[in-house]
């Protein structure tokens, strides 16, 4: 029972960090990019989502 436990965990912990950190990073990023750079905000938070995806989906497994 222990064992599965840990593993439930060991896996919903790995779920969180590759789902909602990249959907964090992305929203802090966008956030700064709209205040500080609004003239290519839009294209520079394409750039880095379509990055993190590509991230997340070579290192994720």
């Amino acid at each position: 029972m222990i064992k599965f436990l840990r593993k439930w965990l060991k896996d919903q912990l790995s779920f969180f960090l590759w789902t909602y950190i990249p959907i964090i990073l992305t929203v802090i990023f966008g956030i700064f990019m709209a205040h500080y750079f609004p003239n290519i905000a839009m294209q520079a938070i394409g750039v880095f989502f379509v990055l993190i995806l590509v991230a997340v989906f070579c290192f994720s497994r």
